[in-house]
């Protein structure tokens, strides 16, 4: 799978991958803390990288498979596929070199109608579970207060989305 035009030598994701200088396709890509991987890219000339989870345009590939299939990904990756079903793995460093992770077995953001609700269970780790408190809350901004928290806009608050 090709890098050549990644901006960095081993891309943690298809954000890494500079879309002014490559074309859409298979990369592989080096998350931290788990093996390499390779992706389908879609990169857009206006410097957006998307990692395809699910590719569909011929009906070619079956996707009456077992759960199995599903977890583990299915497919061609220059085709049709399905990447697999994942967990949210969050990686933070600091300064000095110090890392920490969570990672959590279910994950998901809800569609623009729901308010983009957070879905998130299933932690281990060693940074702490510091999203618990946001299961099942919806988005808010500063201008658009969706937060329970009765005195004030958490977002308005913090000077950025909650």
């Amino acid at each position: 799978m090709s890098n050549e035009c990644c901006s960095v030598i081993k891309p943690k994701d298809c954000g890494d991958i500079d879309p002014a200088h490559c074309k859409s396709g298979v990369y592989t890509i080096y998350p931290v803390g788990t093996r390499p991987f390779d992706v389908y890219c879609k990169l857009i000339n206006q410097g957006k990288a998307w990692t395809v989870i699910q590719r569909r345009f011929n009906g070619r590939t079956s996707f009456n498979k077992t759960w199995k299939d599903y977890e583990h990904g299915f497919g061609n990756i220059n085709g049709e596929h399905w990447l697999g079903n994942s967990e949210l793995r969050i990686h933070l460093g600091d300064f000095d070199g110090e890392t920490r992770y969570a990672l959590y077995r279910k994950f998901s953001v809800g569609d623009a109608k729901s308010k983009y609700k957070l879905a998130i269970s299933g932690y281990s780790g060693n940074s702490g579970d510091c999203l618990y408190r946001h299961n099942d809350k919806i988005f808010s901004i500063p201008d658009e207060d969706n937060d329970t928290h009765k005195e004030g806009n958490c977002a308005d608050y913090s000077k950025a989305g909650y």
